[in-house]
């Protein structure tokens, strides 16, 4: 996430909506890229938008993966 943004150091708050850090559609389909690659998981192309915080997107890839947070 820190090297999308390019934030250096900063952890941004989970609950923060991604789009008040600055995420828009080319950064949205970088993330998803990464994601991708780091993971080994296809997803949707809107996946990072249904997923408006990185908390949420955190469960959200979880999910995906079939695995359990609690």
């Amino acid at each position: 996430m820190r090297t999308v943004l390019q934030s250096g150091n900063s952890r941004p708050d989970p609950q923060t909506p991604l789009r008040s850090l600055g995420f828009d559609s080319l950064l949205s389909m970088e993330l998803r890229t990464r994601l991708q690659a780091g993971l080994g998981i296809r997803l949707a192309n809107d996946f990072v938008w249904k997923h408006p915080t990185i908390a949420s997107l955190a469960t959200g890839l979880a999910r995906r993966m079939g695995l359990d947070l609690s």
